[in-house]
């Protein structure tokens, strides 16, 4: 994998975790965090020169990480509000705050990790004639 690939799928993961928590207690609920990583990585890939399918799989990869742990930091400061009035009697400590933080994003990519390896990734294959063409060009 290239660096162009590794600084796309770093761009769109902090893109993606710093926009999620805002848009999920803003609107209610969250975009599809797979599809818009997807979209977000085929627009840094292009702007910074990473083509391929794993510089697009390793950004959605990145992509979904984050917003998984996004989300479940958001889900932390709800626990947290609810520890400090008295409605829920539950402290973790560090090591289980990041236990859970680290699983959550890790479950996403050995998700993604194993798909890939069985052929076409899964969670592309809605857009999967949309990111061959991405990838590989005109492809008839």
């Amino acid at each position: 994998m290239s660096g162009r690939a590794l600084a796309a799928a770093a761009v769109v993961a902090a893109i993606v975790g710093a926009l999620l928590p805002y848009v999920t207690l803003a609107l209610g609920f969250g975009p599809n965090v797979s599809l818009l990583a997807t979209f977000l990585g085929a627009g840094a890939g292009a702007v910074l020169g990473a083509r391929g399918p794993g510089a697009l799989v390793a950004a959605q990869a990145a992509g979904v990480a984050a917003g998984q742990t996004a989300f479940m930091c958001t889900a932390l400061a709800a626990i947290d509000l609810l520890r400090a009035r008295g409605v829920l009697d539950l402290a973790p400590s560090g090591l289980a705050i990041f236990a859970w933080l680290s699983v959550a994003g890790a479950m996403k990519i050995s998700s993604l990790a194993s798909s890939v390896e069985m052929g076409s990734p899964s969670s592309l294959g809605v857009l999967d004639p949309y990111w061959r063409v991405y990838c590989f060009g005109n492809v008839e």
